[in-house]
Formats: structure tokens, sequence, C-alpha cells
């Protein structure tokens, strides 16, 4: 992955099931390793999915407060480590700037410590665990845009 990848919204579904579809992407997701189309998830206007068009992508959807986003990330193996890292700082300064974000958040199962990990290196902080009838304990994670002056 090139450190001066492009980010922009894609609307290729043929691309975002590549992602959701990804091995390794449908573990961590809990897929069960069964194929998913997101198609018809790309209809819905409160989600969207931001990649660099070939290793990293993250679907952000907000609940009633476009200015409050839930991030999930889907990261191929192309993309790890440091780059990684600085993928996803771009993408959640992306979010702020073109979507309108002020806050992001995740809820991330608590035995998927290297997406806790990520999540912390991206700049999210931890709000606490809590229990989650479909995820287990997951842990939530808040980032917050802030304006310098």
């Amino acid at each position: 992955m090139a450190s001066s990848a492009v980010l922009g919204i894609t609307h290729d579904a043929v691309l975002v099931n590549s992602f959701a579809n990804d091995p390794e992407i449908s573990r961590a997701a809990g897929f069960g390793g069964r194929q998913v189309d997101c198609g018809p998830r790309m209809l819905d206007g409160d989600l969207v999915f931001l990649t660099d068009g070939a290793d990293a992508m993250m679907a952000l959807h907000h609940d009633g407060d476009p200015a409050r986003l839930q991030k999930h990330n889907l990261f191929k193996a192309g993309c790890r480590g440091g780059a990684a890292i600085r993928m996803g700082r771009a993408m959640l300064a992306w979010a702020a700037s073109n979507l309108g974000a002020r806050t992001v958040w995740a809820q991330t199962p608590v035995a998927n410590r290297k997406a806790r990990w990520f999540n912390r290196q991206i700049g999210m902080t931890s709000r606490g665990v809590l229990a989650s009838d479909l995820l287990g304990d997951v842990e939530i994670f808040e980032w917050e845009f802030v304006q310098c002056h």
C-alpha cells in the first residue's frame, strides 16, 4: 500500500464484497467463512465505504447523528503494521473533513486484541467494556475530532 493512496467513497459492490469476503477479514468480522453480499447495504444512505481502492476499507455509518459515526475496519493483508496505523489515522481525518464526523466510535470484541491495539494506535480512547448479545464482551472506543485554531 502506498502511503500517498487516494481515499474516497466507493459505490462498487464488487470491490466492497472483495473486502468483506477476504478470508482473513471474514473470519475477524464473524462471518464464519460464509460469503456475504454487501450490495443491498450499499443502498443504505447512512452507510459509506471509504477505501484506498486496494488494501484498506472502512465502513462508516451513523445512527441518527451524522456527526457521530460508527466504524468497521476491513484491512487486507497488504495493509498491516505502521501502514495500517497511518491509513487508519488518515481515514479518520478524511471522515472529519469530508463527512463532517466529529466523533467516530467502534465496538471491538475483547477477544480481538489486535483490533483493540489498532484502535488505540490510531488515536481512539477506550470508554469501557460492555456485554453484547451478538459479539460477547466488547470494548467501546471513541475518537473525537479536535480542530486546531
